[in-house]
């Protein structure tokens, strides 16, 4: 509420005038917040406690959801807090903004022919009905018709009003006053324009049909969870130059599947402030990485403060702590201050706001693996029981040595552990006739009926066989590199980059990637256990220099390897 702190009110706004959301309001926790906070604004303006209580109640909080009990919370947690500050505010009759949001189902057309006459109220009742039909699942998603909701509320109020009396429309104005009322109302809240919206939206990425149905056709670019619906969603309640914040999974950040929502916030928006929490610290059993932060609805070139608080462990006291120690000391080591134009030089524009200058110049050149190099993943069997055997499983003598030998099993790279330079080469794979059986089975496997084409499962063809380097797409830790030789396959667990013309170029290629500053590049590209091969073409492609010490370490790692028997290579051990 006061200048010179990460966010504040222009001081020529009235209080009364300072519009509050939360479309998803729960229990009302962040209303109580806001509440307190609107308290001290009133109080600088001169209002006395008890009239400032009434006035936040009437004109500055708004909330929603579509859970009964948590609206009944909400209603009663301001209240409550309103009490605080006035204690007769229950005889002044103040009631909260507050509503579990309702479905259309009652609205018959015998009610809306009750109700009036209009043609005009009567075409927007039958839009309310429609707009609201699954209000209960859709929540504060829907969009609310263009329609003059004054005009259809004054009609209904009226109408209870004139029939209270009347024994032959009683039925009907009890319905009117307990659904249609608060349905109008709620259509009202939905379509307004607010200078803060707030929320800690519903985390669900697994839709029945019917919301997958909404989704698709309203959300469709944004629609990876409901919490990115929302953040999208939240800008429409939101005023030009007003404040949206948020409490996520941070994954928005950074992973493909939310880059349209990135680039959206990033060209449209600005990123006003963010904290990354340490992970359980909202909740301790909670598993999910969580992000706090404030987005401006308007473009603007000024530097966000960031907080990276992920080696912060503990509770929200912990968290808030460490922030107002950035604060106080921005050379702390965790603060961050950086433009959002920046982001948008990075591949897939992740939300990288602790990279430096140099670091991002690096990121966002022309130069790529995947401009530069083939590169993909390759095979998956769709039955790894009856396809894969451990190479020592099998006969010897049926394990070809490159794709010339025609025979039965064919060395296959299948990820595995961490490790650079050399091995993981464990498992075989049955490739006879060019992979036959398998095609077969892929066109007719009865767990996967849709799949006709065998090129749906077995990617990449060409590329197998090839000299050239593989590492682990699932890795619980860093990405790792390692060689790939002509006599093995690549799988869909372990991709490859080809396209070398001798060993000491791929060796050196390879001693690039396996160097801490390609691991920071990979993760920064995409932090998550899933280093997808088109992963690794958007990240830069290495010059090289020297090949001499890329070849040093790919021999000492295969004597490494090929000195204990799960080597396809294992001649004896070592110390005989």
């Amino acid at each position: 509420p006061k200048r010179g702190e990460i966010m504040y009110i222009d001081e020529q706004v009235l209080p009364e005038d300072i519009k509050v959301l939360d479309p998803c309001c729960g229990s009302g926790h962040f209303l109580t917040y806001a509440f307190d906070v609107l308290m001290q604004i009133y109080s600088e303006a001169g209002w006395s406690e008890r009239e400032a209580a009434a006035s936040i109640v009437r004109n500055n909080l708004f909330g929603l959801d579509i859970d009964d009990r948590a609206g009944q919370l909400a209603y009663f947690a301001v209240m409550m807090r309103a009490r605080k500050y006035n204690r007769g505010i229950f005889r002044e009759k103040v009631s909260p903004n507050i509503f579990a949001l309702k479905d259309s189902s009652f609205l018959t057309d015998d009610l809306i022919e009750a109700v009036t006459g209009d043609d005009i109220v009567k075409k927007s009742l039958f839009e309310l009905r429609d707009a609201f039909s699954n209000a209960k699942e859709f929540g504060s998603l829907v969009h609310v018709p263009d329609i003059d909701l004054t005009l259809v509320l004054s009609v209904a109020t009226a109408f209870c009003v004139r029939f209270a009396d009347v024994l032959m429309t009683s039925a009907y104005q009890e319905t009117v006053t307990d659904n249609l009322i608060p349905l109008i109302k709620q259509a009202i809240i939905l379509s307004g324009k607010y200078e803060i919206v707030a929320t800690n939206p519903p985390f669900l990425n697994k839709f029945d049909a019917t919301l997958k149905k909404f989704l698709t056709k309203e959300y469709k670019d944004y629609s990876s969870d409901l919490f990115s619906v929302f953040m999208y969603r939240n800008f429409d309640f939101c005023k030009e130059n007003g404040y949206s914040g948020f409490m996520t999974p941070n994954v928005w950040m950074f992973i493909k599947s939310y880059e349209k929502l990135r680039n959206y916030i990033l060209k449209e928006k600005n990123i006003v402030s963010l904290i990354q929490m340490a992970k359980g610290a909202f909740f301790k059993e909670a598993t999910v990485d969580i992000c706090a932060f404030i987005l401006k609805n308007a473009k603007e070139n000024i530097k966000g403060l960031y907080f990276r608080l992920e080696d912060f462990k503990g509770g929200m006291e912990v968290q808030r702590e460490k922030v107002l120690e950035a604060l106080a000391n921005k050379n702390c080591g965790y603060f961050y201050e950086t433009t959002e134009s920046n982001f948008s030089k990075i591949p897939g524009s992740p939300v990288a706001y602790w990279l430096s200058e140099k670091f991002i110049g690096l990121l966002s050149q022309e130069k790529t693996i995947g401009k530069t190099n083939d590169s993909g993943s390759g095979l998956s069997t769709a039955d790894n029981e009856r396809f894969l055997r451990f190479f020592w499983e099998v006969n010897a003598e049926k394990i070809a040595n490159g794709k010339k030998d025609e025979k039965k099993w064919y060395l296959f790279h299948k990820g595995g552990e961490y490790r650079k330079w050399y091995g993981n080469l464990l498992y075989v794979v049955n490739w006879e006739n060019d992979g036959s059986e398998i095609k077969y089975w892929v066109t007719h496997n009865p767990k996967d009926p849709n799949t006709t084409s065998w090129s749906r499962r077995i990617f990449n063809t060409h590329l197998y066989f090839q000299k050239g380097i593989t590492w682990s797409v699932i890795s619980s830790g860093d990405i790792s590199f390692r060689v790939i030789d002509e006599n093995a396959m690549i799988s869909n667990a372990a991709g490859g980059i080809f396209g070398f013309s001798s060993n000491e170029e791929r060796d050196a290629f390879m001693a690039a990637l396996n160097t801490k500053v390609w691991t920071l590049i990979f993760s920064t590209i995409n932090p998550t256990l899933n280093y997808s091969s088109g992963v690794i073409q958007k990240a830069p492609c290495p010059r090289i220099i020297d090949s001499s010490l890329g070849s040093k370490c790919v021999s000492d790692s295969k004597v490494d390897w090929d000195s204990f028997e799960t080597s396809w290579d294992f001649k004896r051990n070592p110390l005989v």
